[in-house]
């Protein structure tokens, strides 16, 4: 009888020695130090699912590039998410910036958006949402004659978790609000997680001004790319991420790859959510 009281005591305990065992085996893994579909894993391509209800997270994402003929600069986005239900996530974002599109240089130019996921990959295999943004700084630059009075964009987002692959796609349709200006993206993302809070991959953003029929009609780039190998690495509640890599802005000189309107680009995203 003691010994099969003693294995009764040894069975019930066993989930408690386990998490103990966990805990010194992979600290900080188990208390939450995990990415999740939700978090900001990518610098430029967006994922689908949406944060658990009642969340909030805040951030800022600083990009820095060097770009022949368009000198050194700087953006830098400062973001606050909610997510008041569990399918639905809203934003502002606020950039400001020195180089780039002509629109968003040495301006205050706030974005909100809402963002409704409606499949997720627990159920339906895949994470797919629709996103509005709006956008008080548009196509043409506050200092035109008669500028740009903001943008409308619409977004579809899909995201894939395999395995240890992580997966994103990104479709975007922008149209001004007050001008026949519009525009496409296309964002992608894909990485690895070396660990539970580490994940190497490559991100990759392109934009194509579609307002002009017949093609460019000054000279400069009417497309944009930004692309490179990235990191990011959680850490508690806070998420860290960098890429470096290759950029040719909106409206520089072009149309190559190789012209004097592209250059290199780094990006430093930090995340924190409660």
């Amino acid at each position: 009888m003691p010994r099969l009281l003693l294995a009764v005591l040894v069975f019930a305990a066993a989930p408690a020695l386990a998490d103990v065992e966990a805990s010194v085996v992979a600290p900080g893994v188990d208390r939450g130090w995990t990415l999740q579909e939700s978090d900001r894993i990518f610098l430029l391509a967006d994922q689908a699912d949406t944060m658990a209800p009642m969340s909030f997270r805040v951030g800022t994402l600083d990009q820095f590039q060097t770009v022949q003929s368009a000198g050194s600069g700087f953006l830098t986005d400062v973001y606050a998410d909610f997510a008041p239900l569990s399918w639905l996530q809203v934003g502002l974002t606020i950039n400001y910036g020195n180089i780039g599109d002509p629109a968003l240089q040495d301006v205050l130019a706030p974005t909100l958006y809402a963002k409704a996921q409606f499949l997720r990959q627990a159920t339906a295999g895949v994470n797919v949402a629709a996103e509005v943004n709006f956008k008080k700084v548009g196509f043409g630059s506050v200092t035109n004659a008669h500028p740009n009075a903001g943008e409308f964009e619409g977004m579809l987002l899909v995201d894939r978790r395999i395995g240890h692959l992580a997966l994103t796609l990104d479709g975007v349709l922008g149209k001004s609000v007050n001008v026949p200006d519009s525009d496409a993206e296309l964002k992608l993302g894909a990485g690895y997680y070396l660990l539970a809070n580490l994940l190497l991959g490559v991100d990759f953003l392109g934009r194509y001004d579609t307002s002009f029929d017949g093609g460019p009609q000054d000279g400069t780039r009417y497309w944009e790319l930004t692309t490179g190998p990235m990191a990011t690495w959680k850490i508690s509640d806070l998420t860290l991420s960098g890429l470096v890599g290759l950029t040719a802005p909106m409206h520089t000189p072009g149309p190559s790859l190789t012209g004097p309107g592209v250059g290199p680009v780094g990006i430093v995203q930090l995340a924190y959510g409660f």
